[in-house]
């Protein structure tokens, strides 16, 4: 029987007369209700703890620079953490963004309860999507109750990329920046990885992604998508294949009623798809092996990151 779940989400009012001729402020407050909104809503699902609202206290690493490293989501267990970065896009858009901090956080976390801590880690990058692909909805032009109406009625589906997933759409992206001197930010130029459209909606949709996944280490340009044309055909069967191991992840898919019927405030959501993916145990820890040996050619030679793991590893102790 499926659980009842009560979502209460950490919004910031969205008062449309007190900000009514200050879009960025409304934009801003919207970009980060909805964050909060998606990131409550995995934890409340799947379980976990949520990272707690940045108060501009850093995190020093070894050498001295400051950093926010704190996944959206943490979770333990027996053998190591599994960290969640939650990210959401409307159908129209299609193309939800990852900053390239966030990314190099994410990955030094993993890296380190990997390889410092000898743990087995667990990764995912969990993309929720709403709307339609007709029509952009304006999220920063609703009250807070509307936001929450809206949302609740619109969320399409959930893909969950694990790790080796996650790091291949990261290696696909398209790099840009986005000027934020107009927003309250301290960053006024982020740059950020945009996932291509046409990737998520193969691994949403297909009825075999894997296949699909196997269906680009083809060596035939007509059937290259665009944005993996940047990368031969032969780098692409040898991580597709070798380094990565996409062929031997599995497909699940289920409907959210399956697991919980979900209510925010007085709105019930509409069932949406949950698609996600795993690996056998004896393949993971293969994956797990490859990314140990090749963490620092993943991250800053393929991806376009700093691998800050690399940076600040800890020399070993003479004897």
């Amino acid at each position: 029987m499926a659980k009842r779940v009560i979502l209460e989400p950490n919004l910031i009012e969205q008062n449309l007369k007190r900000d009514k001729y200050d879009l960025w402020i409304r934009w801003g407050i919207a970009i980060k209700n909805q964050g909060s909104f998606y990131t409550q809503l995995y934890s409340d699902l799947f379980g976990g703890e949520v990272a707690p609202m940045f108060k501009g206290e850093h995190d020093v690493l070894p050498n001295g620079e400051l950093r926010n490293i704190h996944p959206d989501v943490s979770k333990k267990y027996k053998n190591g953490i599994k960290i969640t970065e939650v990210k959401s896009t409307s159908l129209k858009n299609n193309r939800p963004l990852l900053s390239r901090e966030q990314i190099e956080n994410s990955w030094y976390t993993f890296s380190q309860h990997l390889i410092e801590k000898n743990e087995q880690p667990r990764s995912e990058l969990a993309i929720f999507r709403y709307g339609t692909p007709q029509k952009y909805i304006h999220l920063h032009y609703y009250s807070t109750q509307d936001f929450i109406r809206i949302l609740s009625k619109s969320t399409k589906d959930l893909v969950i990329l694990p790790s080796n997933l996650a790091l291949f759409s990261s290696m696909i992206s398209r790099k840009t920046k986005k000027d934020r001197s107009e927003t309250k930010s301290e960053a006024k130029c982020t740059n950020y990885h945009r996932c291509p459209s046409g990737f998520l909606t193969e691994i949403c949709r297909n009825e075999d992604p894997i296949k699909y996944l196997f269906s680009l280490t083809l060596d035939d340009d007509s059937k290259t998508p665009e944005y993996m044309r940047h990368l031969s055909p032969e780098l692409r069967a040898d991580l597709i294949l070798n380094k990565l191991m996409l062929h031997k992840l599995k497909v699940k898919r289920t409907s959210s009623d399956e697991i919980a019927e979900i209510k925010c405030r007085r709105y019930k959501f509409q069932p949406f798809t949950i698609t996600s993916f795993s690996m056998d145990s004896a393949d993971n820890k293969k994956w797990l092996e490859q990314y140990k040996q090749h963490h620092k050619l993943f991250l800053e030679d393929l991806v376009g990151v700093r691998d800050l793991y690399e940076e600040n590893k800890k020399d070993e102790l003479p004897f």
